[in-house]
Protein backbone atom coordinates (compact mmCIF):
# COMPACT_ATOMS: atom_id res chain seq x y z
CA UNK A 1 0.00 0.00 0.00
CA UNK A 2 2.86 2.40 0.82
CA UNK A 3 4.22 1.86 -2.68
CA UNK A 4 0.93 2.86 -4.28
CA UNK A 5 0.74 6.02 -2.22
CA UNK A 6 4.38 6.88 -2.85
CA UNK A 7 4.07 6.24 -6.59
CA UNK A 8 1.05 8.56 -6.67
CA UNK A 9 3.07 11.19 -4.82
CA UNK A 10 5.92 10.87 -7.33
CA UNK A 11 3.42 11.29 -10.15
CA UNK A 12 1.99 14.46 -8.58
CA UNK A 13 5.22 15.85 -7.08
CA UNK A 14 8.04 14.52 -9.29
CA UNK A 15 10.49 17.24 -8.21
CA UNK A 16 10.06 16.65 -4.49
CA UNK A 17 13.27 15.32 -2.97
CA UNK A 18 11.29 13.96 -0.02
CA UNK A 19 8.87 11.94 -2.15
CA UNK A 20 11.76 10.49 -4.18
CA UNK A 21 13.63 9.71 -0.96
CA UNK A 22 10.61 8.03 0.60
CA UNK A 23 10.10 5.72 -2.35
CA UNK A 24 13.83 5.01 -2.58
CA UNK A 25 13.90 4.08 1.09
CA UNK A 26 10.91 1.75 0.66
CA UNK A 27 12.64 -0.06 -2.19
CA UNK A 28 15.86 -0.22 -0.17
CA UNK A 29 14.04 -1.87 2.72
CA UNK A 30 12.50 -4.32 0.26
CA UNK A 31 15.98 -5.18 -1.06
CA UNK A 32 15.39 -3.81 -4.56
CA UNK A 33 18.59 -1.76 -4.67
CA UNK A 34 18.40 -0.90 -8.35
CA UNK A 35 15.00 0.78 -8.01
CA UNK A 36 16.04 2.34 -4.70
CA UNK A 37 19.10 3.90 -6.33
CA UNK A 38 17.02 5.44 -9.09
CA UNK A 39 14.70 7.23 -6.68
CA UNK A 40 17.47 8.18 -4.28
CA UNK A 41 19.55 9.66 -7.10
CA UNK A 42 16.50 11.67 -8.18
CA UNK A 43 16.19 12.86 -4.60
CA UNK A 44 19.76 14.18 -4.74
CA UNK A 45 18.97 15.83 -8.06
CA UNK A 46 16.21 17.83 -6.37
CA UNK A 47 18.32 19.07 -3.47
CA UNK A 48 18.01 16.18 -1.06
CA UNK A 49 21.68 16.08 -0.12
CA UNK A 50 21.44 19.47 1.54
CA UNK A 51 18.34 18.44 3.48
CA UNK A 52 18.80 14.82 4.54
CA UNK A 53 22.14 13.01 4.86
CA UNK A 54 20.40 9.63 4.97
CA UNK A 55 19.97 9.75 1.20
CA UNK A 56 23.72 9.35 0.71
CA UNK A 57 23.78 6.65 3.38
CA UNK A 58 21.11 4.60 1.62
CA UNK A 59 22.77 5.12 -1.75
CA UNK A 60 26.07 3.95 -0.29
CA UNK A 61 24.44 0.84 1.12
CA UNK A 62 22.75 0.16 -2.24
CA UNK A 63 26.10 0.32 -4.00
CA UNK A 64 27.65 -1.87 -1.31
CA UNK A 65 24.92 -4.49 -1.76
CA UNK A 66 25.66 -4.51 -5.49
CA UNK A 67 29.40 -4.86 -4.91
CA UNK A 68 30.29 -1.37 -6.18
CA UNK A 69 32.70 -0.52 -3.37
CA UNK A 70 33.89 2.77 -4.86
CA UNK A 71 30.33 4.06 -5.30
CA UNK A 72 29.51 2.91 -1.78
CA UNK A 73 32.58 4.60 -0.29
CA UNK A 74 31.83 7.84 -2.12
CA UNK A 75 28.27 8.19 -0.81
CA UNK A 76 29.04 6.92 2.69
CA UNK A 77 32.00 9.27 2.95
CA UNK A 78 29.75 12.17 1.89
CA UNK A 79 27.26 11.21 4.61
CA UNK A 80 29.99 10.97 7.26
CA UNK A 81 31.44 14.36 6.27
CA UNK A 82 28.08 16.14 6.17
CA UNK A 83 27.00 14.73 9.52
CA UNK A 84 29.97 13.49 11.50
CA UNK A 85 27.82 12.04 14.28
CA UNK A 86 25.88 9.76 11.93
CA UNK A 87 27.03 6.37 13.23
CA UNK A 88 25.40 4.41 10.41
CA UNK A 89 27.61 6.16 7.83
CA UNK A 90 30.75 5.17 9.72
CA UNK A 91 29.44 1.61 10.07
CA UNK A 92 28.80 1.52 6.31
CA UNK A 93 32.36 2.69 5.63
CA UNK A 94 33.57 -0.11 7.88
CA UNK A 95 31.59 -2.58 5.75
CA UNK A 96 33.20 -1.18 2.58
CA UNK A 97 36.74 -1.61 3.89
CA UNK A 98 35.93 -5.01 5.31
CA UNK A 99 34.81 -6.06 1.82
CA UNK A 100 38.14 -4.74 0.52
CA UNK A 101 39.88 -6.85 3.20
CA UNK A 102 41.45 -3.69 4.64
CA UNK A 103 40.73 -4.81 8.17
CA UNK A 104 42.66 -2.13 10.08
CA UNK A 105 40.80 0.63 8.26
CA UNK A 106 37.49 -1.24 8.64
CA UNK A 107 38.01 -1.55 12.38
CA UNK A 108 38.69 2.19 12.65
CA UNK A 109 35.31 2.94 11.06
CA UNK A 110 33.48 0.29 13.06
CA UNK A 111 34.90 1.68 16.30
CA UNK A 112 33.80 5.17 15.31
CA UNK A 113 30.24 3.83 14.87
CA UNK A 114 30.41 2.02 18.21
CA UNK A 115 31.70 5.14 19.96
CA UNK A 116 28.89 7.24 18.51
CA UNK A 117 26.14 4.70 19.26
CA UNK A 118 27.41 2.18 21.83
CA UNK A 119 23.94 0.79 22.48
CA UNK A 120 23.48 -0.47 18.89
CA UNK A 121 24.33 -4.16 19.03
CA UNK A 122 24.63 -4.43 15.24
CA UNK A 123 27.74 -2.23 15.23
CA UNK A 124 29.68 -4.79 17.30
CA UNK A 125 29.12 -7.81 15.04
CA UNK A 126 31.50 -7.00 12.19
CA UNK A 127 34.49 -5.96 14.29
CA UNK A 128 34.06 -8.96 16.57
CA UNK A 129 33.89 -11.22 13.53
CA UNK A 130 37.06 -9.65 12.09
CA UNK A 131 38.88 -10.24 15.37
CA UNK A 132 37.72 -13.86 15.47
CA UNK A 133 38.87 -14.40 11.87
CA UNK A 134 42.25 -12.91 12.72
CA UNK A 135 42.53 -15.08 15.83
CA UNK A 136 42.44 -12.05 18.13
CA UNK A 137 39.92 -13.44 20.58
CA UNK A 138 40.87 -11.07 23.42
CA UNK A 139 39.91 -8.04 21.34
CA UNK A 140 36.61 -9.69 20.43
CA UNK A 141 35.94 -10.39 24.12
CA UNK A 142 36.74 -6.77 24.99
CA UNK A 143 34.13 -5.62 22.47
CA UNK A 144 31.59 -8.06 23.88
CA UNK A 145 32.27 -6.66 27.34
CA UNK A 146 31.65 -3.14 26.05
CA UNK A 147 28.46 -4.26 24.32
CA UNK A 148 27.20 -5.79 27.56
CA UNK A 149 27.79 -2.44 29.27
CA UNK A 150 25.66 -0.46 26.80
CA UNK A 151 23.26 -2.76 24.94
CA UNK A 152 20.27 -4.55 26.37
CA UNK A 153 21.09 -8.05 27.69
CA UNK A 154 18.80 -9.75 25.16
CA UNK A 155 20.63 -7.94 22.34
CA UNK A 156 24.07 -9.22 23.34
CA UNK A 157 23.10 -12.90 23.08
CA UNK A 158 23.73 -12.85 19.32
CA UNK A 159 27.16 -11.34 19.91
CA UNK A 160 28.08 -14.14 22.30
CA UNK A 161 27.67 -16.61 19.41
CA UNK A 162 30.81 -15.14 17.82
CA UNK A 163 33.01 -16.34 20.69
Amino acid sequence: MYYLIALAWVEHYPRSFKVQQFLGTLYFQKGDYQKAKGFLLESLRYGGREKDVRIDYYLGMCYLAEGNLEGAASHLNTASVLFQNYAEAWYGLGKVFRAKKEYAKALTYFYKAVDLAPNVELFYIDPMDIYVQLGQIQQAKALLKKARRYAAPEDTKELEAYL
